[in-house]
């Protein structure tokens, strides 16, 4: 099991509405993103933000939402996927990976 799935498990067992514990996988994600753009550990914080867009994908059908909602989340994680796996192979900006996630954690929150 990733390192992903044990902490979405982990805060997903608890009382927490699942909004939430979405909102603050991707939140810790953003930290290290944020934290390790220009570090040794920026391949682990890219694998790690990929590993969860992917869960967040998979799970997508289980949620109700409207087909455009659903459709647009499907594009925005496949893209943010794509770019973490592209930003492994290159040194390019995080910075639209973090923009990102964080207005996916914005809506989630309700902001």
């Amino acid at each position: 099991m990733s390192y992903a799935t044990a902490q979405y498990g982990k805060y997903a067992s608890d009382d927490l509405p699942s909004r939430e514990v979405e909102a603050m996988a991707l939140a810790r994600v953003n930290r290290m993103l944020k934290e390790e753009e220009f570090s040794p550990n920026r391949q682990k914080a890219l694998s790690m933000n990929q590993r969860l867009w992917t869960l967040l994908l998979r799970s997508i059908d289980s949620v109700s939402m409207s087909d455009t909602l659903r459709s647009d989340l499907m594009a925005v994680g496949s893209w943010a996927s794509r770019y973490s796996l592209s930003a492994m192979n290159r040194k390019i900006s995080l910075a639209p990976l973090i923009d990102v996630n964080a207005n996916i954690i914005d809506g989630l929150r309700g902001q």
